[in-house]
């Protein structure tokens, strides 16, 4: 009988023991479904749907999203489909997202992720900023220099994208470092598609190397359409006409007929101060509310700071903006007639927003929104990623702030 039972206590434990080496599928299900290394301090956006199948710029496929941050989760059907255009040769693309409630993709799904309700959104791929702080953070200059002014008071951030960085999953595997931004639309420049007067263009693709959007009488020869009452684009032609024909004393004095002063002066001093060679004849956005007085605006503004499009070189920090003008009798007009007020508006912002400390606070600030397990999975998934760091950008300043007001300086000596 003793034997008996000290077999059966044998048994039991051997049962114990094997029961408690197999392992708890509950818990390993859990940590699949779980991505790897995520850090909650960053937004995460999660699609479903295969982006490869995208093949040319005009392809819409239909996902659907997830997005989660610490301060909103929400999950929608949406289309996705390529954004941009030189940009499209990279291997890491842009995308335009438009996100709506049904399957069908009919009813539109609106959601605040820090601008107000929409369903229209950009994840920007930033593949020649390895910083991904260029576009945001030039763009937030420009918004802080135009509220200054009280300009585009109406729109999101004054009359500029904005947009923070997120991380895209797609198909559960991770897809790159991104930023969600507000699209080029009306809702970016506080713009009603059903008002005759509304009215947003763009200079199209440059075509050869003394291109320049401003030497038809033509409105659609060489711009496009971008947000607004598309009927009314030929409204610009009475502008391109006041360009292109008036003297130098008719431009001056009838300037403010056709263009809001503030808004071009602030316009050009940032092309100045952040050499964007890139926003003097294709990325500007001219924009009316009356259709008769133009807005200009900066767009896409990743080539800044010293840097050219490749993201593998940068230009001379001496480089002079006037060199990309050329035939554009739009800026070298402004320019000849406007100097002095180009100065005092240069000098008005170097007492606060053009001065190294708070650009490169502003820099710092956007660099502290990328947790440092993103930056090293961005550099695993696109190890071709291009761009300079912070560092570049430092030294573009230190080089370029003095030149320029050596130049604002001679504006304002000439008789």
């Amino acid at each position: 009988m003793k034997k008996k039972l000290i077999y059966l206590i044998i048994i039991v434990t051997i049962v114990i023991i094997f029961i408690s080496l197999i392992p708890n599928k509950e818990i390993k299900e859990e940590e699949k479904d779980t991505p790897i290394n995520i850090d909650t301090s960053i937004p995460r956006i999660y699609i479903e749907g295969d982006t490869l199948e995208i093949k040319e710029k005009d392809d819409i496929k239909n996902i659907t999203l997830k997005y989660v941050s610490e301060e909103l989760e929400f999950e929608s059907y949406a289309t996705i489909k390529w954004q941009g255009n030189s940009s499209l040769r990279f291997k890491k693309k842009n995308y335009n997202i438009k996100l709506y409630s049904d399957e069908n993709r009919e009813e539109k799904y609106k959601v605040d992720t820090g601008w107000g309700n929409e369903y229209k959104y950009c994840l920007k791929a930033n593949f020649i900023d390895q910083t991904h702080a260029r576009n945001i953070v030039t763009a937030s200059l420009s918004a802080d220099i135009q509220k200054k002014y009280n300009l585009f008071e109406n729109t999101p951030n004054y009359g500029v994208i904005d947009g923070f960085p997120v991380e895209v999953y797609n198909n559960n595997e991770f897809l790159g470092l991104y930023t969600w931004n507000i699209p080029k639309d009306e809702w970016l420049l506080g713009l009603d598609k059903n008002n005759i007067n509304h009215i947003a263009i763009m200079p199209k693709e440059p075509e050869g190397e003394n291109y320049s959007a401003y030497d038809s009488y033509d409105v659609n020869t060489d711009w496009e359409f971008e947000a607004g009452y598309e009927q009314s684009i030929n409204k610009f032609n009475r502008v391109l006409k006041f360009i292109i024909d008036s003297n130098n004393e008719e431009f001056k004095t009838n300037f403010e007929k056709y263009f809001n002063l503030d808004a071009t002066l602030n316009y050009y001093v940032l092309l100045e101060m952040a050499m964007l060679i890139d926003n003097v004849d294709r990325n500007i956005i001219m924009v009316t509310y009356d259709g008769n007085i133009w807005y200009p605006t900066h767009y896409d503004l990743d080539i800044s700071w010293g840097t050219n499009w490749t993201g593998l070189r940068t230009h001379r920090y001496t480089t002079d903006i006037e060199t990309y003008f050329k035939g554009n009798l739009f800026f070298i007009k402004f320019r000849d007639n406007f100097k002095k007020e180009i100065a005092n508006r240069y000098f008005e912002l170097r007492k606060d927003i053009f001065t190294k400390d708070y650009i490169l606070n502003k820099f710092e600030d956007f660099s502290k929104l990328i947790p440092e397990t993103s930056i090293q999975k961005e550099k695993e998934r696109w190890y071709e990623l291009r761009g300079y760091d912070y560092n570049q950008i430092s030294s573009f300043l230190d080089t370029r702030i003095p030149l320029i007001d050596k130049k604002m300086n001679t504006y304002l000596e000439e008789k």
